[in-house]
């Protein structure tokens, strides 16, 4: 796998601690992930980017971000998993 390629995911932070409430309420909070991946695993994200939002320009962390969102949110609709045997 061509791990070459990075993205990074930056947001701005105006508050420093473990403040959860300020920071929810504020919506800002610094969070960095950064991604290494193959070009092929990219561009199967980017097709999947197309098929949802055809028409709307979107920087590489906004499709990560994005899909990863959505990703997250129907896990935890799900409920918990069921313990393997």
């Amino acid at each position: 796998m061509d791990t070459n390629n990075t993205i990074s995911i930056i947001a701005t932070n105006r508050y420093e601690g473990d403040d959860t409430e300020v920071m929810h309420n504020s919506g800002k909070r610094t969070v960095q992930v950064n991604v290494k991946m193959s070009a092929e695993d990219f561009e199967t994200l980017q097709a999947a980017a197309d098929r949802l939002w055809p028409d709307a320009i979107l920087s590489r962390s906004g499709i990560i971000l994005g899909l990863a969102r959505m990703a997250a949110r129907d896990i935890l609709k799900k409920g918990p998993a069921k313990p393997r045997r």
